[in-house]
């Protein structure tokens, strides 16, 4: 049997609900004090990656600023790259590197927080908007979440959303969701003066660190349901009761049946 056909396969054990069905599923979950829904971004509330679309503008507007060309230097050292180049072209050389498999995830996703040093989180943010418009955005958006919102916020149930994209980014794409900046755990550059600078204010919300940064903002209090697309959620799914996969990639496919009670959500 080929990995594709046990893929096939795992996926057929697994229940896919469509939103109502899945919204009678969370109904039947016993609701206390604190209880909390999570939603990763990028390939589940909206299809694609916001952070590498406001990313790739940026690299190709030749918009990242000298300040973070040191620290660009240093990364392309690490990895034997070349070091030529303006501010963008070195970040965008790591990134095709990153595509390439040559970086790994976390660094890369590190890069493209801190890659902003100079420019003041208002112009991220006006950057994304730009990028992201509603009236492109919103084809995007995966339809399915709209019954699902709805009902849990009248539900008064506390929602978070927790993703590594930049902060800045992601408030503009989840803000057409609903999401105040509030509710999202995101990757955050240290801000000095005003402005975004080549250093982390904190983890990445990457693997393990998606539950703990979720934790120290939504409490100890019981998670109903988490929300995610692939392998790098499987830690923040295991923290639910209701763990559901939303166009799950292979390699959370093939990790769904260790987490109990999975479902996958329709988004079609």
């Amino acid at each position: 049997m080929t990995a594709d056909q046990q893929t096939v396969e795992r996926l057929a054990e697994v229940a896919e609900l469509g939103a109502h069905e899945l919204l009678a599923r969370l109904r039947d979950l016993s609701v206390t004090e604190g209880a909390f829904c999570a939603f990763d971004g990028d390939g589940t509330l909206w299809s694609g990656d916001v952070s590498d679309d406001v990313f790739e503008a940026a690299c190709q507007r030749n918009w990242l600023l000298p300040e973070a060309h040191t620290a660009l230097v240093q990364m392309a050292e690490s990895f034997g790259l070349a070091t030529d180049g303006s501010a963008s072209k070195l970040a965008f050389r790591l990134f095709s590197a990153h595509r390439a498999a040559i970086i790994p995830e976390l660094p890369s996703y590190e890069m493209m927080t801190w890659c902003y040093a100079g420019r003041s989180p208002d112009e991220l943010r006006q950057l994304a908007a730009e990028v992201l418009a509603p009236e492109h955005f919103a084809a995007r958006r995966h339809p399915s979440f709209g019954p699902i919102l709805d009902e849990l916020r009248r539900s008064e149930l506390a929602l978070w959303l927790v993703t590594a994209s930049p902060g800045p980014i992601v408030e503009v794409a989840a803000a057409q969701w609903g999401f105040a900046p509030t509710q999202i755990v995101s990757s955050q550059a240290a801000v000095v003066a005003g402005k975004l600078s080549a250093e982390l204010a904190r983890p990445c919300p990457y693997r393990e660190a998606k539950p703990r940064l979720l934790r120290e903002q939504a409490g100890t209090g019981p998670c109903l349901a988490c929300f995610g697309d692939s392998a790098f959620d499987f830690e923040l799914l295991r923290e639910a009761q209701l763990p559901v996969a939303v166009s799950p990639k292979p390699e959370l496919i093939r990790l769904l049946p260790k987490l109990p009670n999975a479902v996958v959500l329709k988004t079609r």
